[in-house]
């Protein structure tokens, strides 16, 4: 049995606020802007549905004192149980630029934040599990999504089409890539696949097109269809030896793909089949891992030893310099004579 609640959380005292936060106002639907709730009895916890009383782009232009908000806070508790966050709850808010979820959040739903176009800031907070199909498709504007430990399942297309994501993780326990799950991040350049990952889907990273490198955990059997699809800048793919299987055009378009590191035998990466059109993994170089080089990265710290607070932090190659420096450090009636180890 499902019944709807309705919080206020944006009173009029609060017009010129922008967050949206419970604890700034409360009581039933009085005609604020505010969450609506229904009770799931099968899952003993409180899907948060969306929004209510948000008014309309011509309603806010009229009444520009209540805007819609542009960030937002999602409790993780409403009336002693859990919440979650329903298949589309927030689709389509052009208007949304933050999110936060509080510790605790169970689930995000299918498509929840989808079209969400300017929403640049999500956090995912410990105690979240699942994140739905096509959660954050066509969030055009979101850079980063570190993904916290305890989530074990993204479904297909989470973040297809989002063109501004540049960097992601995906935290242990996650089995799978779904199909899709990357579709066309073409500002994607570095993403973290863990060790517990088992499968890549068809087409997880196509036309992710700013993608350097990538490293296959041990344990994937199978390389699906279209999976690197036209990943343009892709240069050096690391293989593990079990794979079985690279399904065709899995990796069609790698124009730039020079390297692929195997860390099997010779006679290993001969009894893979590999599919057609996969023509630029077959013209790279193989380096097995018997010629890998052991790499040491160390980190350098920049210390202001007038005040002994850490300035910056460079992570740097082992025989390599330290690159470009932080700014120097001001302080009245000294002279900065420059960094020293």
């Amino acid at each position: 049995m499902k019944k709807t609640l309705l919080l206020g959380i944006l009173a009029a005292t609060c017009a010129l606020s922008l967050s949206v936060g419970l604890a700034a106002c409360g009581g039933e639907d009085d005609g604020q802007i505010g969450f609506a709730y229904e009770y799931d009895s099968d899952r003993g916890a409180y899907a948060i549905t969306g929004f209510v009383n948000l008014p309309t782009e011509e309603e806010e232009k009229l009444h520009p004192e209540t805007p819609r908000p542009a960030e937002i806070e999602i409790p993780a508790e409403h009336s002693g149980k859990a919440t979650y966050i329903a298949d589309g709850a927030f689709a389509g808010y052009g208007f949304l630029k933050k999110v936060t979820l509080d510790a605790g959040v169970k689930s995000i739903g299918d498509n929840a934040f989808a079209n969400c176009t300017a929403l640049a800031s999500f956090n995912f907070p410990a105690g979240l599990e699942s994140v739905g199909k096509g959660a954050f498709a066509n969030c055009s504007s979101l850079t980063t999504a570190v993904i916290s430990e305890g989530v074990t399942s993204i479904d297909e297309q989470a973040f297809a089409h989002c063109n501004s994501l540049t960097r992601v993780s995906i935290p242990d326990g996650i089995r799978s890539i779904a199909v899709g799950t990357f579709v066309d991040c073409s500002s994607l350049v570095t993403v973290r696949i863990p060790d517990s990952v088992q499968s890549i889907g068809d087409y997880a990273f196509q036309n992710c097109s700013s993608l350097t490198s990538v490293i296959i955990p041990d344990g994937v059997k199978s390389i699906g269809y279209s999976t690197f699809y036209c990943c343009t800048d892709l240069v050096r793919v690391t293989i593990p030896v079990s794979v079985r299987s690279i399904v065709e055009w899995a990796f069609y378009g790698c124009d730039s793909l020079a390297q692929i590191y195997y860390s099997g035998t010779r006679e290993q990466l001969a009894t893979i089949s590999v599919g057609a059109c996969n023509e630029p993994l077959l013209n790279a170089q193989v380096i097995y891992t018997s010629s890998i080089p052991d790499i040491t990265y160390y980190t350098v710290s920049f210390i202001d030893q007038q005040t002994g607070k850490q300035i910056s932090t460079r992570q740097v190659q082992s025989g390599n310099t330290v690159g470009s420096l932080p700014a120097a450090p001001t302080h009245s009636g000294y002279t900065f004579q420059g960094w020293y180890d």
